[in-house]
């Protein structure tokens, strides 16, 4: 037997059970598996999240809430700051999370007490993800056909720039900023769904107007400006939902599917990346939910046999999703233990390879 099987026959398996308060139901806790080398204390460092927190003391940091469960003090994961004391306890048995606050350092001077502003610890850098949200959108083809597109480049080239001014039919005012939008680039998603991303790729200022006709200064632009270049007012956009505080929670019983990376990637993801999975909210993702990445799997042909052999994929490492629209989401990638390509595989967190 090998030293990774004895570890997971160790490993404690806590089973959270529906509680009832008040008359009110509180949804039942997921089964967890806490690491062998869980810590029993812990001191928040600086720069840590959420996520690198829950990993480690669990397989699936997804089941965060669980940890937190028999705890009477707090009804969900409470805010956590650097400083902050982790103790693993039990409590009847079953593992569970305590916290003590930590000291805030008092710096004194002769004019003034200084007390440093200490930062929530959230589940995944926020500066990381910050500049994403807001950067796609879900249309149908009705919407998209509503919104105007560049018509020509001022100077006649194909595609346009940062600095290059372009034309477009529309009714704004001199001096407006108006965003830039490229719809497709992702083949594979929403086949078949009727609805198409779009990405936001830059901004543009209107600089005179003729008769319906608008003259444009791109100021910014991630990716060439052509005439499949989108132009809308952000403000007469439909409304995105505004991005509340992530928690972690486990992602649906039995998901899988596969992830898109962005058109600005490389060939491969790793660590700190951006990628979108196919899937939303109607396959109950949402945002602070854990998945797990595998690498594809692989067909091999056997010395001496002409039949192949399928390996299946491995775990390659994980992501938290933190934006989720019906049929598309995104993703953070927390950890990675192999290059990801795009298609990889992406399924709820369960052993160490594909199931």
């Amino acid at each position: 037997m090998t030293l990774n099987c004895l570890h997971r026959l160790k490993r404690v398996r806590i089973w959270g059970v529906g509680l009832a308060l008040a008359g009110v139901m509180i949804a039942p806790v997921h089964a967890v598996t806490l690491k062998p080398d869980a810590p029993t204390h812990l001191i928040v460092p600086d720069g840590a999240s959420q996520y690198s927190l829950a990993a480690r003391y669990l397989d699936d940091p997804g089941a965060w809430r669980a940890l937190w469960a028999r705890n009477p003090e707090f009804s969900d994961p409470p805010r956590l700051y650097p400083g902050d004391q982790l103790r693993l306890e039990q409590k009847d048995g079953v593992p569970t999370l305590t916290l003590v606050r930590g000291q805030r350092v008092i710096t004194l001077s002769p004019s003034m007490r200084r007390i440093p502003q200490r930062d929530v610890v959230t589940v995944v850098p926020r500066r990381q993800i910050d500049a994403f949200l807001g950067t796609f959108r879900l249309m149908d083809e009705a919407q998209r056909r509503r919104l105007p597109s560049v018509l020509a480049d001022e100077g006649e080239h194909l595609i346009s720039g940062a600095g290059s001014r372009v034309y477009a039919r529309g009714h704004w005012a001199v001096g407006e900023e108006v965003s830039l939008y490229q719809p497709g680039g992702y083949p594979g998603l929403l086949a078949g769904r009727g609805e198409q991303l779009i990405e936001r790729t830059g901004r543009a200022r209107v600089e005179r107007m003729h008769q319906g006709l608008a003259v444009l200064k791109i100021l910014e632009a991630s990716r060439p400006v052509d005439r499949t270049t989108l132009v809308a007012q952000e403000a007469r956009l439909p409304a995105l939902d505004a991005a509340a505080e992530l928690r972690l929670q486990p992602a649906p019983e039995g998901f899988r599917s596969r992830l898109s990376l962005l058109p600005q990637a490389s060939t491969l993801a790793g660590s700190r990346d951006i990628v979108l999975v196919d899937g939303g909210s109607q396959e109950g993702l949402a945002p602070g939910q854990v998945l797990s990445l595998y690498s594809r799997p692989e067909a091999v042909t056997l010395p001496g046999s002409d039949t192949p052999v399928v390996l299946p994929g491995e775990l390659a490492g994980r992501l938290v999703v933190f934006q989720v629209f019906p049929a598309v989401a995104l993703g953070l990638v927390v950890s990675s233990n192999r290059p990801i390509s795009d298609g990889a595989p992406v399924a709820s967190p369960t052993g160490g390879s594909l199931p």
